[in-house]
Parts: C-alpha cells; structure tokens; sequence
C-alpha cells in the first residue's frame, strides 16, 4: 500500500491531534502541576480542602518479633529459677539441717531458721549474703536492640 502526499499528511495530523487530545484528556486539569513537579523534581503541592490521606503507622518488621523473643527468654529464665529453686531447696534444707546440729552442739543456738522458703531467703541468712550479689539484682544480658553506652 502506497500513501500518498495528502494522506501522509492526514495520518500524521490525526496523530498529532490524537496525542495532543490525550495529553488535555489525562493532564489537562490535575496532571500539568503534576508534570511540571516531576519534571522540576519537587513535590507536588496540593491545593484547596482536599488533603492527602496520612499513611497509617505500620509495625516494625523486626521490633515485635524481637520483644516477643525477649518476653520468652524472660519467661524462660523464671521458670528456670523457679525449677532451679524446686530442684535444689531439699537439698539444700538437709545441708542446712546438718550444720545447724554440728552448730547446736558447739554453740548451743542454731546458725540457720528453717525451712527455707526461697533461695533468697538462703541467701540472707548466710554470713557473707552482703559480698554475693542477690539473684534478682536487675544485672542482665543486654540484647543487640538494648541501648548501648557508646565508647569514644
């Protein structure tokens, strides 16, 4: 198919006025602000009431996972000292027992009060409880999201 001079020039002009109509179409009224801001790489400025809608906050990728993660470990460490308590409280009241009698015979009054209800409770009544720190003392292992003092 051969085109001639005039229809060349018809099929170039419906072109032309086919971009040019869809250009007003799409931009006409809101996309030339648009455009110019794109353009001049800076943000597009909203007029009149209509406002744009903030984004909601969502949740931190990492952050819950980890708080969960350190909630469990929590709950693991007092459920350990919990067990650790049951394991070794009997023990630990014999023991006690034998040297309150060791210390009856020689001192006539006894060195512990039992029964012992905690390890804490054991703790305090042993002569040197001031130089050991108590179990419950705060002091734990920092996590690599805890706050950190930096070093110069």
């Amino acid at each position: 198919m051969h085109l001639g001079i005039f229809a060349t020039l018809a099929l170039a002009s419906f072109g032309w006025l086919g971009v040019r109509g869809m250009s007003w179409f799409l931009f006409g009224r809101f996309g030339t602000p648009a455009l110019l801001a794109i353009l001049s790489r800076q943000a597009v400025a909203h007029e009149g009431a209509a406002r744009p809608i903030e984004r909601a906050v969502e949740p931190g990728l990492w952050r819950e996972p980890v708080n969960a993660l350190k909630a469990e470990t929590a709950w693991f460490h007092e459920e350990a000292k919990r067990m650790f308590e049951l394991l070794s409280l009997p023990v630990l009241q014999l023991l006690a027992a034998a040297i309150n009698f060791a210390v009856v015979t020689i001192k006539s009054r006894p060195m512990f009060s039992l029964p012992f209800k905690s390890l804490e409770e054991i703790l305090a009544a042993t002569p040197l409880a001031h130089a050991r720190p108590s179990l419950d003392s705060g002091a734990r292992k920092l996590t690599p999201h805890d706050p950190r003092s930096r070093v110069a």
